[in-house]
């Protein structure tokens, strides 16, 4: 990795260390944390666990920019930042006082996002990213891997904040950011990758500008 590729990665994870700072000065400044599902503590419990393998994550890249990093560890990176902005919306929406309920406000947020909106499916997903992260053999966060694993397990048994039935029906996404050769099931389909690059599956697909080229002569 070149010292322009490591600061792209650097950044990205600088942007999603503001965020989770944002989350939390977000949740500790309300005063009547009562009123917020339990899901919103348990999640915010876990926000130093995100930051501290975020740093320590930095460091290392910091130390070992020379060192070749795969793409899937900048996808990893990117997929953590997509939720922990999603998180911060939800936090940013339901903990201020208004004058509907938070639940009332939770519920029509996540349901705009679909299931994988509830905070503790969020928080579940950048840990799970981070883990992988921490995995990565030039990054290799072993102390952090293990908080990480706790902080799944925890998460993972929570009573759900919104119940399945509250919530509309989303796609399916299958997401692989290392080697080897991805196997999905879909409504009795074999969808099956076992090369390089990346597979699409769908009734009708249009990729903007490449869709447009395809169409000309």
């Amino acid at each position: 990795m070149s010292g322009a590729e490591a600061a792209v990665v650097i950044g990205f994870i600088s942007g999603i260390i503001s965020i989770v700072t944002a989350i939390k000065q977000t949740y500790d400044a309300v005063n009547d944390k009562d009123g917020l599902p339990e899901a919103f503590r348990e999640v915010a419990g876990r926000l130093p666990v995100v930051h501290d393998t975020l740093e320590a994550a930095k460091a290392q890249i910091q130390v070992n920019e020379s060192n070749a990093i795969s793409e899937g560890v900048t996808g990893i990176i990117k997929a953590c930042d997509r939720k922990a902005e999603k998180l911060k919306e939800i936090f940013q929406k339901i903990c201020p006082q208004g004058e509907d309920s938070r639940a009332e406000r939770y519920l029509k947020v996540v349901r705009g996002m679909g299931k994988g909106g509830r905070v503790e499916d969020l928080m579940r997903g950048i840990l799970e990213d981070l883990q992988l992260l921490a995995g990565n053999r030039v990054i290799h966060l072993a102390s952090e891997g293990k908080a990480l694993s706790a902080a799944i397990k925890d998460i993972s048994a929570l009573k759900p904040s919104i119940s399945d039935e509250e919530l509309p029906e989303t796609g399916n996404n299958y997401n692989q950011y290392g080697d080897g050769h991805m196997f999905n099931t879909l409504g009795g389909k074999n969808l099956w990758n076992f090369g390089d690059g990346n597979q699409f599956q769908g009734e009708n697909q249009y990729f903007g500008e490449i869709f447009k080229q395809g169409r000309k002569g």
